[in-house]
């Protein structure tokens, strides 16, 4: 036995229900060995979305698991072993102590939702297989990944280098793509963009994707982009990755879409990449071939042992200057997408919002949702699908947006006050912060017609839209009154009428996913 027998990376939902299974058997002999075998004896069929989410009748877990426990002493004391995470977010493989009875519910427990696991399993697999097999000329799939990061070592090292070790990140991508269109063959390319920024965050994640789609479009024709990943939530799946899905054709001139994995289950070749370059550069560090200092040293290394790949350092310092101040302001206004763990495909649904679903959506349309993401108000939507029917008015030198019909928006002056339109109802703001398309307030309170400043600060980024009346003068010292309050709520009337014009326009013009349900939050 040495270091190479041992399995890592496995997924706790198999690995949990395999363990109970592995002390259950020695009470219950009779029963299955493995999760999945026992599991597709509790489904109609494995592949029918209706049966894993236990919709269907027959796809009952305890009726059809009572008969395995025939016989069984109820009292009897079972012993196996499981994963969970402690209250200090260590994952710890404990022993359990308990009676047949209660490990029989816990097999229960864990086996309702592992059938829409391993449904996600295949499926998102299946999806994968199919995009590649029907993949057109401009279209272009990345599988991505963070590989584990290399702990730069030397050959003969002294003791005190050997306790201080510097890290080096590795994002791996291989690219498939279609040269001359669906038919021909097709192609692949494997990068590894090598980085001394050891923080594996949406920062690194949008900078490696820019780097890439810019190589890429050297090599072929970049119309749309499918991403892969798996769902860690601090890389790939979260609100921000999710918001740059929206902005994606604005910033790269590409469409895309991005599809997760399920949770454990995004091995493939990619993964290769890094085992591959990391293993070359150490074996040229052992035999006195190359010394490596650095992540910089370390890519020069790995691009001259590994010339199938294209190895492309990124100082950290490039990562820093990449994240532009509209991009941050667009990561400070968007919102949670509401069950996002289940979420497995997102594509842009329109100016300010994600249409999402639980599973890729190349070879089956399902149901999609669509989720408000960024906070822009609903008139902005609205005029990009809407047919132009506004203009802007000017109310006692003021300006005033009352018809989107260009999504226009107003100068703004940074320490001034303006009103700001949430839908509902609006707020007045002192700007503090702006980019070209975002602008951060700090706003007042209001009880009445009179504001007043929180006791915990109220500061949100916008879009510059949102802003419908300004600058406004204020009265008193705390708590304020508006000077021009009848101008202010007049304009809002008007905002809210051109609201709802636009909004009849879009029924008439059918500008109405009807595929969506839509959920705006």
């Amino acid at each position: 036995m040495t270091a190479r027998d041992q399995q890592v990376c496995i997924c706790k939902y198999h690995e949990n229900i395999d363990l109970l299974l592995e002390g259950l058997l020695k009470k219950l002999p009779g029963l299955p060995k493995k999760s999945e075998e026992v599991l597709e004896m509790t489904v109609c069929d494995i592949d029918c979305s209706t049966c894993v989410d236990r919709q269907c009748d027959k796809c009952e877990v305890e009726e059809v698991a009572n008969p395995w426990f025939d016989g069984a002493e109820e009292d009897a004391n079972v012993f196996y072993y499981q994963w969970h995470t402690t209250s200090d977010k260590k994952m710890v493989k404990e022993l359990i102590e308990s009676s047949v009875e209660e490990a029989k519910e816990d097999l229960v427990s864990q086996l309702e939702p592992f059938s829409r696991h391993l449904y996600n399993i295949r499926r998102q697999y299946r999806e994968l297989k199919f995009l590649k097999e029907h993949l057109k000329k401009g279209q272009v799939i990345t599988h991505e990944d963070f590989s584990e990061n290399f702990q730069i070592k030397h050959q003969n090292e002294i003791m005190a280098a050997h306790w201080l070790t510097n890290g080096v990140t590795i994002f791996t991508v291989i690219v498939y793509y279609r040269a001359d269109g669906e038919g021909s063959q097709l192609e692949h390319l494997s990068y590894a963009f090598v980085s001394d920024q050891l923080d594996h965050d949406k920062a690194s994640v949008y900078t490696f994707n820019k780097m890439l789609l810019e190589d890429l479009k050297k090599i072929t024709t970049v119309s749309e982009v499918h991403y892969w990943s798996d769902g860690c939530g601090s890389q790939f799946k979260s609100r921000f990755n999710m918001s740059n899905i929206v902005g994606h054709e604005a910033e790269f001139g590409t469409e895309a879409t991005w599809s997760y994995f399920e949770t454990d289950h995004g091995k493939g070749a990619v993964d290769g990449i890094g085992g591959e370059i990391k293993r070359a550069v150490w074996r040229a560090i052992l035999q006195n071939r190359a010394v490596v200092n650095s992540a910089e040293e370390f890519a020069t290394v790995a691009q001259r042992e590994c010339n199938k790949i294209k190895v492309v350092y990124i100082a950290k310092v490039v990562i820093s200057e990449t994240i532009t101040a509209d991009l941050k302001a667009r990561w400070e206004a968007c919102k949670t997408v509401k069950g996002t763990h289940s979420v497995h495909f997102v594509k842009k649904g329109n100016v300010n919002s994600v249409l999402v679903a639980k599973n890729s959506q190349f070879t089956t349309q399902d149901e999609c949702v669509e989720h408000q993401i960024l906070k822009a108000p609903e008139h902005l939507a609205s005029c990009l699908s809407s047919p132009s029917t506004g203009n802007q008015t000017s109310l006692a030198g003021n300006q005033c947006i009352t018809q989107p019909s260009s999504c226009a928006s107003m100068s703004i002056d940074i320490e001034s006050y303006y009103a700001v339109d949430y839908v509902n109802r609006y707020y007045i703001g002192r700007a503090i912060r702006k980019s070209d398309v975002f602008v951060t307030f700090k706003y007042l309170h209001s009880i009445g017609t009179k504001f007043y400043w929180p006791g915990k600060d109220d500061i949100e980024a916008v879009h510059t839209s949102c802003v419908f009346f300004g600058p406004i003068s204020l009265s008193g010292t705390g708590p304020f009154t508006i000077v021009d309050q009848s101008e202010v709520d007049s304009a809002w009337l008007l905002i809210k009428e051109s609201r709802n014009v636009l909004y009849v326009k879009r029924l008439e013009h059918n500008i109405i996913l009807l595929t969506c349900t839509v959920e705006i939050f």
